[in-house]
């Protein structure tokens, strides 16, 4: 009996080492599995992801002057309220507007910024949105086959598993370079001395998870 007992606390005393162990390892390397940072090259288009700071479009503007594509695509968001501010006859660019206006106010010609008609509220939506425009691009025979993916540090892995996962539904492959932004200052290996990126690690963890368990059966 006593050994029995012995060796039931001796299995639970491993199984808990175990996973303490894989709680540290994971603690000290998600920040760095959380980035996806490859090296730009000659792309098609540049597609930018929305985000609550300019860091992302002025990404996308540099690699625009720096010869690597000659169109940026981004998706049209939903623009909440915006009924109320027509109404009150307020006209300022939201959203994808918003961050078009930035871009050709550094000098990008208008027509090679390119705003995707759609209501995206969700880096799934965007990658559907553009999905489809690629799509109804070649049909018209202009084929985008290479982009540029432009977002945050912290959300360029999941953000590229969700738009290879969207763009690999299409007849033809399409080559997707991660590319975030050099302005985002967060810090893969000493993240968790950041409060800010403390709860970008945390909100990027559970939607990584939403993403292996749900949402990519949906895409």
């Amino acid at each position: 009996m006593k050994r029995n007992k012995r060796r039931t606390l001796k299995v639970i005393i491993s199984v808990l080492l175990i996973l303490l162990a894989v709680f540290f390892l994971y603690f000290f390397t998600i920040g760095s599995r959380l980035v996806r940072e490859e090296e730009p090259q000659k792309a098609d288009a540049i597609v930018v992801l929305l985000g609550s700071e300019p860091e992302r479009i002025i990404e996308a503007v540099y690699l625009y002057r720096e010869g690597f594509s000659e169109r940026i695509i981004i998706a049209e968001t939903l623009a909440k309220h915006r009924d109320i501010l027509d109404e009150e006859n307020v006209m300022v660019p939201l959203g994808a507007e918003a961050v078009r206006e930035i871009a050709i106010q550094m000098q990008v010609p208008e027509d090679d910024v390119v705003i995707v008609p759609a209501k995206t509220e969700s880096t799934q939506d965007e990658a559907l949105a553009v999905r489809d425009y690629l799509d109804s691009e070649a049909e018209k025979g202009a084929e985008i086959n290479s982009i540029l993916l432009v977002t945050s540090r912290s959300h360029s892995y999941r953000s590229g598993l969700i738009f290879e996962r969207a763009l690999s539904q299409l007849e033809r492959e399409i080559e997707l370079t991660s590319v975030p932004s050099r302005l985002d200052d967060f810090d893969s290996t000493s993240w968790y001395r950041d409060r800010e990126h403390r709860a970008e690690v945390l909100a990027e963890t559970i939607k990584l998870i939403n993403f292996w368990l749900i949402e990519r059966w949906s895409l």
